[in-house]
């Protein structure tokens, strides 16, 4: 009997051995090794902290450990799309595990997790880890709204602008975003026209004609911009009468991502007094008040970028040479840490018509919208 025993025990072994062999390895799990010493956490938006507190390493190496699995889901475009963050954990022997905080919290916020680029352990979800550790340290590592980040949103809302399109009954896809639709040009024009894209208006049409040219039009629907965002949202549907009457139908959407000011582009610290003067009639004016010039600073460091000089178009007439007013932000010394000029024309408002040219050190930074910063300047100085 107890030699039946054994032989049911081995056999019953051999089974559970042979069963984990097909199953495979257990999946790894992410979590991090004892021993953890230094964490270097950097965001690409330029902000960093380096712990080395053994209450703070064991806090954070607690919370990493507790994230649970990744789980995608469908998520709406984000109004502010954070940089990354990267954690790098430093073990005993120099030993450093990575983690890369994607979107750090929001809807898709991911944690991608390596031990130094050999092993890849499955994707962890944010749970606002970096909001915790950022209280935790005293340190803002959520990053600011970067041209870049919104550059990466225009991509995705361009994509997304393209599923908002609705198509007439019993179009079918030739190719990608290409339909052909069992409508004449005219009935196809006029479906569009009444069933314009979720959240979009009607902005311009057109048409193409000539030799050779089939019958055609364009409708481009316009979305709201989304403010510091994304400063043009577009959707183009262009219709193409076939040789069966029928009609072609292609789509096309385009973003244009706000330009951010980045935050090196400021006046430098150690401004005390600021020369305000208009060289054609050598007038000028000189602020030292600590208050008046700090308050200048302060609004001018406010504005922001000019989106774009390369479409300038349909400028009213700025009359008759109009007086330049340049600004030297000085030092104590009386050096020029950085100037301004603008023209003083429509009012004093400055638009994309007639930026304020800015220059650091004597580089040339993007111009600048003034807006009504000149008569707010004014305004305080009288």
């Amino acid at each position: 009997m107890a030699a039946f025993a054994r032989l049911l025990a081995v056999l019953v072994a051999a089974l559970t051995v042979a069963g984990a062999a097909a199953a495979g390895p257990p999946p790894l799990r992410p979590r991090l090794a004892s021993g953890v010493r230094t964490i270097s956490i950097a965001s690409e938006a330029g902000s960093s902290a380096r712990v080395t507190t053994a209450a703070r390493v064991a806090t954070i190496v607690r919370w990493f450990n507790a994230l649970p699995r990744f789980k995608p889901r469908p998520c709406p475009l984000l109004v502010h799309e954070p940089e990354p963050v990267t954690f790098k954990f430093l073990g005993p022997r120099n030993a450093v595990t990575t983690a890369v905080d994607q979107n750090p919290g929001t809807c898709d916020g991911a944690i991608t997790y390596g031990n130094d680029g050999q092993v890849r352990y499955p994707t962890l979800a944010d749970d606002h880890f970096v909001a915790r550790v950022s209280r935790l340290l005293g340190v803002d590592l959520e990053a600011r709204p970067t041209t870049a980040g919104n550059r990466r949103a225009a991509r995705r809302d361009a994509a997304s602008l393209l599923g908002r399109a609705v198509l007439p009954a019993g179009a079918t896809r030739t190719a990608a975003h290409r339909w052909e639709v069992p409508l004449s040009l005219a009935e196809t024009i006029a479906y569009e026209k009444a069933h314009p894209p979720r959240g979009s208006r009607l902005t311009a049409e057109g048409t193409g004609s000539g030799p050779g040219i089939a019958p055609n039009e364009q409708l481009t629907f316009s979305f709201p911009p989304l403010h510091g965002r994304l400063s043009s949202r577009e959707l183009d549907v262009w219709l193409t009468e076939m040789q069966d009457e029928s009609t072609s139908l292609r789509l096309s959407s385009h973003d244009v991502a706000f330009v951010v000011r980045p935050p090196a582009e400021a006046v430098p610290a150690g401004v005390t007094r600021i020369e305000i003067g208009e060289p054609a009639d050598r007038s000028l004016r000189l602020v030292t008040k600590p208050a008046e010039v700090a308050t200048i600073v302060r609004w001018f460091d406010a504005l922001p970028v000019v989106q774009s000089l390369g479409a300038l178009y349909g400028c009213p007439n700025m009359g008759a040479d109009p007086p330049t007013v340049t600004f030297g932000f000085l030092d104590a010394g009386g050096k020029a840490l950085a100037t301004a000029s603008l023209l003083n024309a429509y009012r004093g408002v400055s638009g994309v018509c007639n930026p304020i040219r800015f220059g650091i050190g004597g580089h040339a930074e993007r111009p600048l919208l003034g807006g009504r910063f000149l008569i707010r300047v004014n305004r305080l100085l009288r």
